[in-house]
């Protein structure tokens, strides 16, 4: 069985210890500066992420947002419309 860390850090702030240690990294319902990051692809965002992750790494990311629901905050953000033609070819 593999072994599970749950870290609870800003991805800009990650322990330097993580560097390319996990196999798998899951994002589970992000909001504020980390659902902007990740629905828009910010590079700098994801480079940090990466950098924990060893070779070969899977990113997981589980996201729910609600164009009716979550619309103050999708527009808060400045988040784009979410579909699959835009993960397809943005993200």
């Amino acid at each position: 069985m593999a072994n599970a860390l749950f870290v609870h850090a800003a991805a800009e702030a990650l322990p330097s210890e993580l560097n390319g240690v996990a196999g798998e990294v899951y994002v589970h319902f992000p909001w504020g500066s980390l659902l902007r990051a990740v629905a828009t692809g910010d590079e700098v965002v994801l480079r940090h992420l990466r950098r924990i992750c060893a070779p070969q790494a899977r990113l997981k990311i589980f996201m729910s947002l609600d164009s009716a629901r979550d619309r103050s905050e999708i527009e808060r953000l400045g988040l784009p419309q979410i579909s699959p033609a835009f993960l397809r070819t943005a993200l």
